[in-house]
């Protein structure tokens, strides 16, 4: 009687050939080379509707405010930086929190310059005119300070209307 069974002793060991192993790491180079656009477009899309986000809860906490003192905040005078932090006091009661004033786009290129001044600019009306904030339907509210995620300026008017536009003050 034949047998194909290696002898007591010896064990016949199966493994992977270079060939096949190879050939398993070039299709999963191929699969994340694929990925990697897709999960980049998935970023973008995330990072805009985060800045959409931000600029409704702006808007809703200057709303409130304006609706509870029935005029618009006396902004000090000063830099961008002291604004900045004007702003996250007087919004705080509201809910906005620094994280609200900072987007992600803007602190992944330049995360200094974004804990400093914030992402968004908040208008300045006269704060003595309780009408003037919502005089105009297309009066920006606060807009982004940049054009962080490649897409344009986001803006929020006096209607609570958020537009993507290169020049903020168009009708």
């Amino acid at each position: 009687m034949a047998s194909n069974q290696a002898p007591a002793g010896k064990r016949h060991l199966s493994a992977f050939t270079l060939l096949e192993l190879l050939v398993v790491v070039s299709i999963i180079a191929v699969l994340i080379a694929l990925a990697i656009p897709v999960y980049s477009g998935f970023r973008i899309k995330a990072e805009r509707a985060q800045s959409i986000q931000n600029l409704k809860s702006i808007y809703a906490a200057l709303s409130a405010h304006l609706d509870e003192y029935r005029s618009w905040p006396l902004v000090p005078q000063g830099d961008r930086e002291e604004k900045f932090e004007f702003w996250k006091e007087t919004l705080e009661p509201y809910g906005i929190l620094e994280r609200h004033l900072v987007a992600n786009a803007h602190r992944r290129r330049n995360e200094e310059e974004a804990e400093k001044l914030g992402s968004y600019v908040i208008m300045e009306f006269d704060p003595y005119d309780d009408l003037l904030p919502r005089r105009w339907a297309n009066q920006p509210w606060a807009f982004e300070a940049g054009n962080f995620d490649g897409t344009g300026q986001w803006i929020v008017r006096s209607s609570g209307k958020i537009d993507q536009e290169i020049s903020i003050f168009s009708p």
